[in-house]
């Protein structure tokens, strides 16, 4: 990948305005060393890259200091999904914020690359703020539901009697019960759809904020989309260290 000097620079201090975090950078490459560091990457540090091929797409892990994070990013047209992993050999608890995790979305690779400014640059979506959205937008479309259940009329022959005590038929216009039915049916088909997604938020966000020695954790950390961006980087910082990934949408 070809970055030069200058964009590399406002890349880095995008995402530093964008994750509050001025910590030491590695841009993830297809290069096992891991080529391009900030200057303050110290020689002792050693560095690794390696690619993971999936059926669902490649996982990109970097290594450092007995440190390692796998990460695989997933377009699903509302959120960008970083599903990361964390494994933690160095002997002593590291510690990281995923709220803090950063994203520039800029209109294309080659804006990137000229060392254009980013569309937008901002940190991650909390899992909790997405699961209080699907509340409000559960509330809203039942709310919408029960108007048009309300709002649902029908025909209804009766036989009535007269002044002079004759009967006669007539038609009246009724709430229609079957649609009202029907409609309901609908509410509680939506409301379990919508409850189903607010428990795999919860199960899969990664929440944690520290990893043990020995020890690993994963989850997911959601990022909001940008309309006309096609090149998205990242910065995940993990233990004082920021590792850059890239996203070209529609491409590799």
């Amino acid at each position: 990948m070809r970055i030069s000097v200058f964009s590399l620079s406002l890349f880095f201090a995008t995402l530093a305005v964008a994750a509050q975090d001025m910590s030491r950078t590695v841009f993830w490459s297809g290069d096992r060393s891991c080529g391009r560091r900030s200057p303050d990457i110290k020689a002792s540090d050693k560095f690794t890259c390696k690619s993971i091929p999936t059926d669902r797409g490649p996982v990109s892990v970097v290594s450092f200091n007995g440190i390692s994070l796998s990460v695989a990013i997933l377009d699903d047209g509302k959120f960008y999904i970083v599903a990361a992993g964390i494994r933690n050999n160095s002997g002593k608890a590291i510690q990281f914020d995923s709220d803090l995790w950063g994203a520039a979305h800029f209109k294309s690779k080659e804006d990137f690359d000229s060392g254009l400014a980013p569309k937008l640059a901002e940190t991650s979506v909390p899992s909790r703020d997405i699961v209080r959205s699907i509340s409000s937008e559960m509330n809203l479309k039942n709310s919408l539901g029960d108007l048009m259940g309300d709002l649902q009329m029908t025909g209804q022959t009766k036989i009535l009697r007269g002044e002079d005590g004759t009967r006669y038929k007539t038609t009246v216009i009724v709430p229609d019960t079957e649609a009202q039915i029907a409609e309901q049916r609908q509410v509680n088909a939506r409301n379990e759809l919508f409850k189903k997604e607010q428990r795999e938020i919860r199960k899969t966000a990664l929440t944690a904020k520290s990893v043990w020695p020995s020890k690993s954790i994963t989850g997911r950390v959601y990022f909001r989309t940008v309309d006309d961006t096609d090149y998205v980087v990242f910065s995940l910082s993990v233990a004082g260290t920021s590792l850059i990934f890239q996203l070209l949408r529609g491409g590799n």
